[in-house]
């Protein structure tokens, strides 16, 4: 295969990537609840973050608000204060423990793909006049 053949088809393996990656990204929108508020926690985040007054943290995948008994309890992962893992589990929070909520929600967000394209051909076409120039003078 000749060099500017394989030179086009990494260009256009390029040229693919940046469409198929450059529309939008992905941003994480965190937000911070005190414990007295945790019925104001959306039911769909991902993960609930619960930080204790000790500095450890639990992050459950999935919990549950018991108002009445004023726990969290759920699946998830126990740290130490210097986030370390401790276990995988389950686990009932008292709310007296807990000193922050935590919630980390993903976001979708457009990104210029139009401009990201538009400067890849650009640079397509020049590396490709470049190479048939090249070719011709050479």
């Amino acid at each position: 295969m000749s060099s500017l053949r394989k030179l086009s088809f990494g260009i256009l393996g390029f040229v693919l990537y940046m469409g198929a990656s450059g529309c939008s990204t992905t941003l994480w929108q965190v937000g911070f609840v005190k414990p007295a508020q945790a019925e104001l926690v959306p039911a769909n985040v991902p993960f609930l973050k619960c930080h204790l007054h000790s500095g450890e943290v639990f992050v459950f995948s999935r919990w549950e608000l018991h108002e009445d008994r004023k726990t969290i309890s759920g699946a998830g992962l126990h740290y130490t204060a210097d986030r370390r893992l401790v276990e995988k589990g389950m686990f009932e929070l008292p709310g007296h423990r807990i000193a922050l909520l935590e919630t980390d929600q993903p976001e979708s967000v457009r990104v210029h793909g139009e401009y990201i394209v538009m400067g890849t051909l650009s640079v397509i076409s020049l590396v490709l006049s470049v190479a048939v120039l090249a070719l011709l003078l050479g």
